[in-house]
């Protein structure tokens, strides 16, 4: 607190008191309004960081779902496409199995064929052996 500011001459004048008396009410208050100031400074300074603060949150917030829509866009991407090549790998299995199947036949054709040529070459054979 600042040293008392002394009273005027003794027969002081109203006007006087009411200078002296303002005198001791603002050396009073002024150190106190300067801390409340210095507050005010401070609190502006701090506004001032939280308000930039929230801004790059705010900004990381919008990156953050600026990227979740490209993943997004990306995983249904990856679905498509994992969806056709599902649908090619079938469709080409099914032609592969239907390959097989054909030539399945064949092989049982040809076994038929052989069996029945194994068959033939017997009655030969029997044949040739009673002529002997």
């Amino acid at each position: 607190m600042e040293a008392a500011i002394p009273f005027p001459a003794p027969d002081p004048s109203a006007e006087d008191i009411a200078h002296a008396a303002a005198d001791r009410v603002a050396g009073v208050v002024r150190p106190v309004v300067e801390e409340i100031l210095d507050s005010c400074d401070g609190a502006g300074a701090s506004a001032d960081e939280a308000r930039a603060v929230a801004d790059d949150i705010s900004g990381g917030v919008e990156r953050l779902d600026v990227s979740v829509d490209e993943t997004l866009a990306s995983m249904q991407t990856i679905r498509s496409d994992a969806d056709a090549a599902t649908g090619d790998a079938t469709t080409a299995l099914e032609e592969v199995r239907a390959e097989v199947l054909v030539s399945a036949e064949g092989i049982r054709t040809l076994a038929e064929s052989v069996q029945g040529l194994h068959k033939f070459v017997q009655s030969i054979k029997t044949i040739a052996d009673q002529t002997n």
